[in-house]
């Protein structure tokens, strides 16, 4: 099979997407790695490498956003039953801490900065929480 007759804009979709690795796609197309990478250079394919990072930052974004709203529902109901809510707090603190970790790995490296403030912020927050429910027992 010639270089032309393989169905490019399905390949060039499948490669974009990420989903596969390349040697799948080159498995399901019937093409040879080489032909895959050398018509990818040609075309002027995006990066398979951003297409991936673009993915799981958005994923990274939707979990902070669920963890925001669970420091918010937290902070709702803080009690005088302040065990469960300690337990909880401490929980999202982990949670925090490994997406800001996943959150580093997603990025390309860089210099080494100081913390961010959402993160000084977060760290704050959950201090002032936990000091609020040993004031109440």
């Amino acid at each position: 099979m010639t270089s032309s007759n393989y169905n490019w804009s399905d390949i060039a979709r499948a490669y974009s997407k990420g989903e596969q690795s390349v040697t799948q796609i080159c498995a399901q197309f019937g093409v040879s790695r080489s032909s895959l990478y050398r018509h990818a250079k040609r075309q002027n394919w995006p990066s398979r490498l951003k297409t991936v990072r673009s993915a799981q930052q958005n994923f990274l974004d939707a979990m902070f956003d669920v963890l925001n709203k669970q420091l918010e529902q937290v902070d709702r109901r803080i009690t005088a039953d302040g065990a469960v809510d300690a337990v909880a707090l401490g929980n999202i603190a982990k949670t925090f801490e490994k997406l800001v970790e996943l959150r580093g790995v997603n990025k390309k490296p860089e210099k080494r900065r100081r913390e961010s403030s959402a993160a000084t912020a977060l760290r704050e927050m959950l201090a002032q929480n936990l000091e609020r429910l040993n004031d109440q027992n």
